[in-house]
């Protein structure tokens, strides 16, 4: 619950800050942009807007709390896509349930990740014209 949790408030906070980025860069009503909610749609935007999400703090962190969430909920096991993160190379095919897993690092990704993020975008905002 954990994890699933973490990467929910990952998300929500991944569009707030799009919005209100996007609203402070471009001069425009928050209510009227639109932000993705695909995690690749999410870096692709943001990208396009002048912030490299891989650039930010614990990127890789918050990126493998991602993957272990879409697993939890969707197929609880080990599997090709997550065994790309260094921490599940050893555990292919195991039931989720039998691995340990480091929710602190997970948290600190995500708590990085978005502070790095509003960081990034608060000092893209400061040089705007």
């Amino acid at each position: 619950m954990t994890v699933v949790g973490l990467w929910a408030i990952c998300e929500q906070f991944l569009g707030k800050i799009f919005r209100a980025y996007l609203s402070e860069k471009e001069i425009v009503d928050e209510n009227s942009v639109s932000a993705p909610y695909k995690w690749n749609d999410f870096i692709d935007k943001f990208n396009e807007k002048g912030i490299d999400l891989t650039t930010c703090d614990n990127f890789e962190n918050a990126n493998e709390c991602r993957a272990l969430n879409n697993a939890i909920k969707h197929d609880p096991k080990v599997t090709k896509r997550l065994t790309e993160f260094n921490y599940f190379k050893n555990h292919s095919n195991k039931k989720l349930e039998l691995v340990e897993l480091e929710m602190q690092r997970y948290l600190n990704g995500v708590s990085d990740f978005l502070g790095s993020l509003i960081d990034k975008g608060s000092e893209i905002i400061k040089n705007v014209p």
